[in-house]
């Protein structure tokens, strides 16, 4: 969906919440995103007939590493939620010399970026945990439904639960979130951060910048460009890393 100053660096989003609320599961910053039945792009996208909520930021180390020590204190990684590059060109190790339920460890200085090398079922499983509070063993069932395996066999027919309380969002919720804007005459912005000027890439500063183009020449916490923002309040929209 968006242009990342690395390519091989996807990250995942807090997912969407299903309620307007301000708060997510256990403090997970989020935005409400109103206007339900809003008309749809040119392209005939970002019409969403429900109200929901989104993250306010990309989801960081911080979080998944709770999120990796919470459903698999050993470290085996059997689910393969944790990739090796993360210790290296990420910010999370796995150091062999730590107690159970501390083997994944924070890189200092990259706690608040955003987490890079996730696939799209550990994004799932990061929402399934969310959706079941947290629960150790809430990685394969509640927004969506997995079979245990690292690459589910029925990854071909996994959908989101109507039941789900915190998941992925569409391209139309992130869209819409991204781009729309009630105040605005025609209702969508041309390009991200509400604006119809291409995002300068540049570090961070300023309200029509983000981190493309190698312009703060690393990832940066999320966050950093502040004063980029869509219409509903969410960050992190153009450039540092691509998300699921």
């Amino acid at each position: 969906m968006k242009r990342a100053t690395l390519g091989w660096a996807l990250a995942l989003v807090a997912g969407a919440l299903s309620t307007s609320c301000t708060m997510g599961p256990a403090g997970t910053d989020v935005v409400a995103v109103k206007d339900s039945g809003n008309p749809p792009h040119r392209l005939n996208r970002g019409r969403v007939a429900h109200a929901y909520s989104l993250g306010r930021h990309e989801v960081t180390n911080r979080e998944y590493a709770e999120f990796l020590n919470s459903v698999d204190p050993t470290g085996h990684n059997r689910l393969g939620l944790w990739n090796s590059a993360m210790a290296r060109s990420g910010g999370i190790a796995r150091p062999s010399n730590q107690p159970e339920g501390q083997r994944y460890r924070l890189v200092p200085g990259r706690e608040n970026d955003p987490v890079v090398l996730v696939n799209i079922f550990d994004a799932m499983r990061y929402c399934n945990w969310l959706h079941n509070a947290k629960f150790a063993q809430g990685t394969e069932i509640g927004a969506y439904n997995l079979d245990g395996q690292a690459i589910p066999r029925n990854r071909g027919s996994v959908v989101r639960q109507p039941t789900a309380k915190v998941f992925l969002p569409t391209e139309n919720e992130w869209f819409k979130a991204a781009y729309f804007d009630p105040a605005r005459e025609g209702g969508y912005w041309r390009y991200l951060v509400r604006s119809d000027e291409l995002a300068a890439g540049s570090p961070p500063g300023g309200e029509n910048s983000a981190n493309t183009a190698g312009g703060a020449g690393r990832l940066v916490p999320v966050g950093s460009y502040s004063g980029a923002q869509s219409a509903y309040g969410v960050q992190d929209l153009a450039g540092n890393v691509a998300e699921w």
